[in-house]
């Protein structure tokens, strides 16, 4: 605790809810960066690291994060098939990351080469 005269802390104001946003941001972005798996190799690999889905009880289904994996941009009859297979295990693909790298390894779920990355999660 310190006192400040009025002039004094109005001065100060702007840098201290900086200085206060900029702590909470950052220890929101490494929650968030930690609760990225990008390791995950295959649809089977993620599958077991999701876990089967809980029937409707949400508290049941832990919190497991975000996949980041490359994707190929999959149509027609093959995106379908990825979309059944996700919904059977409550996941969805949630968005594609601005920062997006120069190169892309095989798609998570068709094996062809990725052209941008993804973020898949659970539905809660």
């Amino acid at each position: 605790s310190q006192s400040l005269s009025r002039e004094d802390f109005l001065a100060g104001l702007p840098a201290l809810l900086a200085e206060i946003q900029k702590r909470l941001y950052d220890e929101a972005k490494a929650r968030l960066d930690a609760n990225i798996r990008t390791d995950l190799a295959t649809f089977d690999d993620m599958a077991a690291y999701f876990g089967a889905a809980a029937a409707d009880d949400e508290e049941a289904s832990a919190f497991r994060g975000w996949v980041r994996a490359p994707w190929a941009r999959p149509t027609g009859e093959e995106l379908e098939a990825i979309e059944q297979k996700l919904k059977a295990l409550r996941l969805t693909l949630r968005n594609i990351p601005m920062d997006q790298p120069a190169i892309f390894g095989p798609c998570l779920f068709t094996g062809r080469p990725g052209v941008e990355e993804i973020l898949i999660g659970r539905a809660y």
